[in-house]
């Protein structure tokens, strides 16, 4: 056989096994999964962690159970439609029927969070 021939022959072989690798490795990509009560619409903190701190040049956060008034769940019945300052949507506008509100309406140094568990 000619050189030529044997190497282009050698390099299809070589893409054609790649190829058929890529499929076989791509068919058994896992797909993420989304924690559950990613989006809060079980009206709850299931599946979160909350945390609150203090934030005087560094930040010290500790998990605690979900603080009245600190960490809450709001509704479209249970919240105005718009934020009083920035006049913006106080909902998730993707049409969820629950959002969190963290922190209060104060100016202190302290650090509010929620994170999935």
């Amino acid at each position: 056989m000619p050189k030529l021939y044997t190497q282009s022959l050698f390099r299809y072989l070589i893409a054609k096994q790649t190829l058929v690798l890529c499929f076989v490795f791509l068919s058994f990509a896992g797909k993420a999964q989304c924690p559950p009560n990613i989006d809060f619409e079980m009206g709850d903190f299931t599946g979160w962690q909350c945390l609150t701190g203090l934030f005087n040049g560094t930040t010290t956060v500790a998990p605690t159970p979900p603080i009245p008034g600190r960490h809450d769940i709001i509704s479209a019945a249970s919240v105005p439609v718009r934020d009083p300052w920035g006049n913006f949507p106080v909902l998730c506008p993707n049409g969820s029927g629950y959002s969190i509100r963290l922190g209060r309406r104060s100016f202190l140094h302290i650090y509010h969070t929620c994170r999935t568990k």
